[in-house]
């Protein structure tokens, strides 16, 4: 059997998350071809993926000693020192990338992470912009932008993200649910409720959003409440093929207008940018390493 069919191989393995099998098929497509540099960073990206930060390193590191001016092994080799908070290794690795590759968008998204973690807004910011300039397509680093505008209370540039990101996969529940969270802060709830049930309506096991969606109708609900109405609302779209709006009209019988125009007015007084991780109930925005891989189409 050739290398590359091994390597293949392992790639569908690794995508379908059986890394300990895709892990064995790299290392056989090594046994045969030795120089294989991109079995060696992908076999790092499972290394990674495991947790084991060393072998990740000793991987990718055998990668540049092959061929050292492979951008996309530097680029992995900065995730495994973000994975590990190692930030000034990781900015280093990354423009050691961009010394070989000065287009590459994945590696400014990287570096826009790390900045961000650092809480430098500013340079996380112009980090994804660049990304994004250089590959439009990328719809983690349009949620990513998007979920730091939200972060510093940047609500309208926020929302303008997100609404980009539909543009790229419109089926995303993640975008709707984060455009209902942010109008939810500005207290425009309908828009807010319609977006939480799109988000639903896609992904029904979305538990965050059919709290969220329960909480904004029925502020007094408690968390085991709607552990109970959760489990519920799983078996009638499982099994009756329920959409959440029929779902929700047949528990509430009304969506409590007197409470959406109280809150309406009370956030006329009370609107204001997000001051502290969590205080408006915007968790803090969480950003996955991103690799390199291919944009098939804008569909993505």
């Amino acid at each position: 059997m050739l290398a590359e069919n091994y390597f293949n191989t392992a790639n569908q393995l690794k995508d379908s998350g059986q890394l300990y099998t895709a892990m064995i098929a790299y290392q056989k497509a090594l046994s045969i071809k030795p120089d294989y540099v991109e079995a060696y960073k992908k076999l790092a990206e499972v290394y990674l993926m495991q947790g084991n930060f060393d072998a990740a390193i000793s991987a990718c590191q055998e990668a540049v000693k092959i061929q050292p001016h492979f951008a996309s092994a530097y680029l992995t080799l900065g995730n495994i020192f973000q994975s590990q908070n190692l930030f000034e290794q990781a900015i280093n690795t990354y423009h050691q990338a961009l010394k070989f590759q000065p287009i590459f968008a994945e590696v400014y998204a990287n570096i826009g992470s790390v900045y961000y973690k650092q809480r430098d807004f500013n340079l996380a910011i112009l980090n994804y912009q660049t990304a994004l300039e250089i590959n439009p397509k990328l719809a983690s680093v349009q949620l990513m932008l998007g979920n730091v505008f939200a972060q510093i209370g940047e609500f309208d540039r926020a929302v303008y993200c997100y609404q980009k990101l539909l543009q790229i996969q419109p089926e995303d529940p993640k975008a709707y649910f984060k455009l209902a969270e942010v109008f939810a802060l500005y207290t425009n709830l309908e828009p807010a409720f319609d977006y939480y049930q799109k988000s639903l309506s896609i992904q029904p096991n979305y538990r965050e959003a059919f709290a969220k969606l329960y909480k904004l109708l029925k502020p007094e609900t408690t968390e085991q409440e709607l552990e109970v109405l959760f489990t519920e609302w799983q078996k009638l779209a499982r099994e009756n093929n329920q959409n959440i709006k029929q779902y929700i009209d047949s528990v509430i019988q009304e969506k409590s207008t007197n409470f959406i125009e109280e809150e309406k007015f009370r956030g006329e007084q009370n609107r204001e940018v997000i001051i502290s991780d969590g205080e408006h109930g915007i968790k803090p925005a969480t950003f996955n390493l991103i690799p390199e891989k291919k944009v098939e189409s804008f569909e993505n």
